[in-house]
């Protein structure tokens, strides 16, 4: 049962590869594009991958490419003096 488990989450690991594979590929066939021709027909690299990525790649693509959260400020400790006495 275990070993079910193990087997199903490794493919699932290798499809979401294969995804990022496609997304590799598509971002390197932009590139090798024309920048001018890319910008009068997509607008930009998001819009190349939308015309050229499955549904599911993009999906995969908007969440890597999401904008991270910054990371929460911890309050400055207040100064402490040793009492030395």
């Amino acid at each position: 049962m275990c070993f079910s488990r193990n087997s199903a989450r490794a493919e699932a690991e290798f499809a979401e590869l294969d995804q990022v594979a496609r997304i590799v590929k598509a971002t390197r066939q932009c590139q090798n594009t024309h920048p001018a021709f890319v910008k009068h027909l997509y607008g930009d690299l998001n819009g190349y991958l939308k015309q050229h990525l499955s549904d599911e790649d993009w999906l995969l693509w908007a969440q890597l490419n999401a904008p991270k959260p910054a990371p929460a400020q911890t309050p400055p400790l207040p100064n402490q003096t040793l009492d030395i006495a």
